[in-house]
């Protein structure tokens, strides 16, 4: 099976769904402030922000893109409060070869990559006042969730 597909390059999932889900509440804000300055993450709650627990995800190797910030609502609508970390400071991915260049680079640095996420469950644990905080991933950011 491998040999088959040798040749296939990696595309990002489609969301399947559309962005905005009625009964949640999603922005972009600040949760962290790395090496390169303020790091801008997508957080998405219940309107109804009662006994909520929350979780944190990781995107894959393409970034904090619409994908993932239509999971971040899908999963608000469930009544969690997600908060969707952003590893590449901005930066998001078109092709399997920029994937893999912002994949390695944040790599490269395991304590930053720590305090982001240290970032984002602390914001979680003190802007929303939330004590039971998990995380989620897929690809690179399964790795670390």
């Amino acid at each position: 099976m491998a040999h088959e597909h040798h040749n296939d390059a990696p595309t990002p999932a489609d969301p399947g769904r559309p962005r905005h889900v009625e009964g949640v509440e999603a922005t972009e804000l600040v949760y962290h402030q790395g090496l390169h300055g303020a790091v801008e993450g997508y957080l998405a709650t219940p309107e109804d922000r009662e006994h909520l627990s929350g979780i944190v995800i990781v995107h894959e190797w393409w970034g904090l893109n619409d994908n993932i910030r239509a999971i971040a609502e899908q999963l608000a609508s469930e009544g969690y409060a997600v908060l969707a970390v952003d590893l590449y400071n901005g930066s998001s991915a078109q092709t399997p070869a920029e994937a893999k260049v912002l994949m390695e680079s944040a790599s490269a640095n395991q304590p930053a990559l720590t305090a982001n996420m240290a970032s984002a469950v602390n914001f979680l644990r003190e802007e929303l006042e939330l004590t039971s905080i998990a995380t989620l991933g897929w690809c690179f950011g399964g790795g670390l969730a």
